[in-house]
């Protein structure tokens, strides 16, 4: 006869409430009477460690004071995930019980029965629908869900929630605890020191755009799995997570750049009610107001919703720079029955930005400035100033047909205006300094639809289980620009010099620069299939995947009108359309539960929008090849995950503009700039170490070394009126810009428990290695160490949690240069600089 365990729990009284029980010689019947208070609504403090499955459970139902029944063969042999925050009952299960195979049901008074996935409710009392216990995001839970800096799960790397162990490619995240530990405000501060392999590369100060196992990303970036265009500044103010795929991965994802992805992942709204103020404070005049509220719409919880917002304001340790940002980012989730959700999101965001052309080299290193020297025209640049607003809507919704197969739809279409005010560096002497600046200004808006359809499901062959993904993808991008006020020969904003910049007092837009209208567009359509098959007593994963892409892409220049531009027919607008099929295979083998060793082979295609002068169709997309390599392991209890990978990624059809629109100009046909196509490789090693290591240190170190290099191009030429130094031109042999040789990062976190409960301190570094600032290697940015560090203190205040938080950044105030794009353009790094917050959740 099984053995039930019954964990009385606390007891908790109301009018007429009692507590009953009997125990036969067949089964064991107990029927519970609680008050509404003590059920699984009602908030509770966990702290209980991952140990043995049957102590943790006796644990939760002490901590939470609710009756739990659970027989004890079980849990034999399993083991509890760690579970150490404020949540609901039914919130600390799903943590507690993730990965178990155990689901759980319960009472409407508050008792819980835990029992297999499979098996049926048997009980003599009135249990509520089993649970099924999703992954650790499916419920983030009033304070995000999780305080932990390990995702173990991701549906990022196949479109399906399948644990990171047997996922045969390199994936890490940054969670929204350790965005909250180290008070990232962008994306770029989000994953750049938290994962192995990413540089941010930055394009002045506006777009964000990532350096990825040695490939720039472009100003692509992913939202709940579609690709985003061209934003300003994505904040993380409304995200849960952010996910890193490494490597080629258009299978899935379609035209993207073979280093990886990006890929945000969105709050939802949760069942329980919570209301989260914030302010942040600091450096340079910095402040940052942030609300979050969620809870349920209807008494019967099938209508949530969230809306989180922001209003951040700073000055910045550059003249002249400034960043103003609104968002408003409300969601909506209906969930009428088990098997169908649905979840609406709307964002509006208001970002303006005086833009920064950055410092120039002299020789082969950044020119002896004070780093925060503004070499623009500030008459210009900060009237009109930078600036995008950007609406966006999308959904997502989810029907669990069976329990083995579902279909799942996303949608969004985005619509942003964007401003553009540039000024910048087209020539300089390096012995006097004097410098001639040109300038553009633009506005142009974007309209952006993307779609996917999956069909996602499970089923036996013999002793084969399959893991299937059928999809379809849609996307759409328009790009009329109107006008937009540069000459490619650059006009002259006039003279000045560097070492004196504020000797010139700006003339505004020249009297002669004529409007040059341009229009761009790219889309796809795409079908694909991926199978995932698992045998070997669940020990052996091969995954077999394909894609069948249709691209359009289209790039016209006109003048003086844009209707002259989008004709297909004028000479300098063209399209072209391609198509491509995309594998990837891979394998992973769990020798022990702790330890994966995978492979896979992976292939991308990324478009080129450009065209050559003349007007000719834009050049054939950029084609790609990945194979990798690594082994993944768990320690502590799942806590702590050690990744180590090895790849060679090789690129082909890199098309390289002939002179940087803002350089000394040196090849042109037609009045246009020139492309040289080129070959690049990418061979490499990194070390991802994410996690706890006890109930008190946290941890996050990486380690990447990576030779990246073009493997074709331009021969190198000393001198000439071509000459490699000063044109952008990829040189074969030569490295690729910001892709630094050898770069580190350590984080570590220490939770302080007993009567210093609340209080927890961290340490980080990040190192990067010698960066070439071109593709000439003409010019190096030096390697660099800076030191961060956190101390934090969270504690009860009438009936609510309050939170102050001090991180101070770059502590030696070491001067460095974290990137750059030509030879008049490298960005330096903040100086010390100190950011505070106070937070208060009820």
């Amino acid at each position: 006869m099984p053995s039930i365990r019954f964990s009385p729990g606390n007891t908790c009284k109301t009018a007429g409430g009692s507590r009953l029980f009997a125990t036969s010689l067949v089964s064991v019947i107990m029927a519970v009477t609680v008050s509404t208070a003590c059920a699984e609504e009602a908030m509770h403090v966990f702290s209980i460690a991952a140990q043995p499955l049957s102590s943790a459970l006796q644990q939760l139902a002490r901590q939470s004071g609710a009756p739990l029944f659970f027989a004890e063969q079980t849990v034999a042999a399993k083991r509890s995930n760690r579970v150490k925050g404020s949540y609901t009952t039914r919130q600390a299960l799903k943590k507690l019980l993730f990965g178990t195979g155990l689901s759980y049901a319960i009472t409407p008074d508050g008792a819980v029965s835990v029992k297999p996935e499979d098996a049926p409710v048997q009980a003599p009392f009135n249990l509520l629908p089993a649970v099924m216990v999703a992954g650790p995001d499916e419920d983030a839970g009033p304070d995000e869900g999780d305080d932990r800096y390990l995702m173990d799960h991701s549906s990022t790397a196949n479109k399906m929630d399948t644990p990171i162990m047997q996922t045969p490619f390199g994936i890490q995240g940054t969670t929204h605890r350790t965005m909250d530990d180290q008070q990232a405000i962008s994306v770029q501060d989000a994953i750049g020191p938290n994962v192995s392999a990413i540089v941010p590369s930055p394009s002045a100060l506006s777009f964000q755009t990532f350096s990825i196992r040695g490939f720039n990303t472009g100003n692509n970036i992913y939202m709940n799995g579609l690709r985003m265009l061209d934003s300003m500044g994505f904040d993380t103010n409304n995200l849960q997570s952010v996910d890193v795929l490494k490597g080629a991965s258009a299978m899935l994802y379609g035209q993207v750049q073979p280093g990886g992805i990006v890929n945000m992942n969105l709050k939802r709204p949760s069942e329980t009610s919570y209301y989260s103020l914030q302010q942040q404070f600091g450096s340079y005049g910095m402040y940052r107001t942030t609300a979050d509220a969620t809870g349920a719409l209807t008494p019967d919880k099938t209508v949530l919703y969230r809306i989180n917002g922001q209003y951040y304001d700073t000055g910045s340790f550059i003249n002249h720079g400034a960043t103003q940002d609104v968002l408003v980012a409300p969601s909506l989730t209906w969930h009428p029955v088990d098997r169908f959700k649905l979840n609406l999101d709307y964002q509006y965001q208001d970002r303006a930005i005086v833009e920064y052309p950055g410092l120039p080299a002299i020789g082969n290193r950044p020119a002896a400035l004070p780093v925060n020297t503004y070499l623009g025209d500030a008459s210009f640049t900060t009237s009109p100033i930078m600036r995008q607003k950007r609406n966006y809507i999308g959904y997502d919704w989810i029907f669990e047909m069976s329990r083995d197969w579902s279909v799942v739809n996303r949608f969004y279409y985005q619509y942003q205006e964007m401003q553009d005010s540039y000024s910048g560096i087209t020539a300089l002497n390096p012995i006097t300094g004097g410098a001639t600046r040109m300038m553009n200004v633009g506005q142009w808006p974007q309209g952006t639809i993307a779609t996917n359809l999956d069909l996602r499901g499970k089923f036996e062959t013999g002793v084969i289980t399959h893991s299937a993904l059928l999809g379809f993808d849609y996307y759409h991008m328009n790009e009329p620009v109107t006008p937009f006020n540069f000459g490619l020969g650059g006009y002259p904003a006039g003279a000045f010099n560097i070492y004196n910049p504020a000797t010139y007092t700006g003339t505004g837009v020249p009297a002669n620069t004529k409007p040059l209208y341009i229009q761009s567009a790219l889309g796809w359509t795409a079908a694909y299939a991926q199978d995932q098959i698992s045998f070997f007593d669940d020990r052996l994963h091969l995954l077999i995947g394909g894609r069948y892409d249709s691209l359009v892409m289209g790039n016209g220049f006109g003048s003086p009108s844009l209707a002259e531009a989008t004709h297909r027919q004028n000479p300098g607008n063209a399209t072209s359309t391609v198509s491509a099929w995309n594998p990837r295979v891979g394998i992973t083998y769990q020798p022990a539960p702790w330890l994966s060793i995978y492979g896979n082979f992976t292939q991308a295609i990324s478009p080129n929008v450009s065209s050559p002068g003349g007007g000719n169709s834009p050049y054939p997309p950029s084609y790609a090849t990945q194979y990798e390599g690594g082994v993944k392991m768990e320690f502590f209890d799942k806590s702590l995950m050690v990744t180590l990978a090895a790849f060679d990624i090789a690129k082909t059809n890199v098309i390289i503009e002939g002179t940087n629109l803002f350089s000394a100009p040196t090849l042109y046909v037609n009045g246009m700039p020139t492309f040289l196509p080129a070959a690049a490789e990418s061979r490499g090693v990194e070390l991802d170490i994410t996690g706890r290591l006890s109930d008190h240190w946290s941890v996050i170190a990486n380690y990447t070394h990576d030779d990246v290099w073009y493997t074709s191009g331009q021969p190198y030429i000393a001198s000439g009126p071509n000459a490699t130094l000063t044109t952008e031109y990829a040189v074969a042999g030569l490295r690729l810009p910001n892709a630094p040789a050898d770069m580190g990062n350590f984080w570590a976190k220490y939770d302080a428990d007993g009567d210093f409960t609340g209080m927890s301190a961290a340490l980080g570094v990040q190192a990067l290695g010698i960066q070439e600032g071109d593709n000439a290697n003409s010019f190096q940015l030096p390697a660099y160490a800076i030191v961060n560090a956190m101390a934090s203190y969270s504690f009860p205040f009438l009936g609510n949690r309050v939170t102050a938080q001090l991180n101070i950044k770059n502590i030696f105030d070491k001067t460095y240069y974290a990137a750059a794009t030509n030879r008049y353009n490298i960005l330096p790094g903040t100086p010390l600089n100190a950011m505070g917050l106070l937070r208060v959740e009820f």
